[in-house]
């Protein structure tokens, strides 16, 4: 009767050794998911914000220079910078739709897609 019992413990052991197992990959599977939304909303907005800041760029060329102050290459590749900068600062502050559109769009079937369960036992 003993040895029934212990075979049965051991195999409810197991069983729920496999339940927390799984549990275990689909917390994994979401996490996953999760970072790849959040890694595709931060792409969404640097794609938007290289748009804002080719537009800033070329709004500044249309700006006349006097001459009278002329900082030379070093201005130039700061004022460069700096228009990047202010581009991203843009983009995250005024919510463009178009980050919205753009993550809605690349995000369209993200979780619809298949993953690869690891087989049983835990080899690959």
């Amino acid at each position: 009767m003993r040895g029934i019992e212990s075979a049965m413990m051991a195999m409810g052991n197991n069983v729920a050794n496999k339940a927390q197992s799984f549990a275990d990959l689909n917390n994994n599977m979401e996490a996953k998911r999760l970072k790849e939304r959040a890694d595709l909303r931060e792409h969404c907005e640097e794609f938007v914000s290289i748009l804002v800041y080719q537009l800033v760029s070329t709004m500044r060329k249309t700006v006349p220079k006097t001459g009278l102050i002329d900082g030379g290459n070093a201005e130039q590749i700061f004022q460069s910078m700096l228009d990047q900068e202010h581009s991203m600062t843009i983009t995250k502050a005024s919510n463009f739709d178009l980050v919205e559109q753009l993550y809605e769009q690349m995000s369209y079937g993200l979780d619809d897609r298949v993953t690869e369960l690891p087989p049983p036992g835990g080899t690959e």
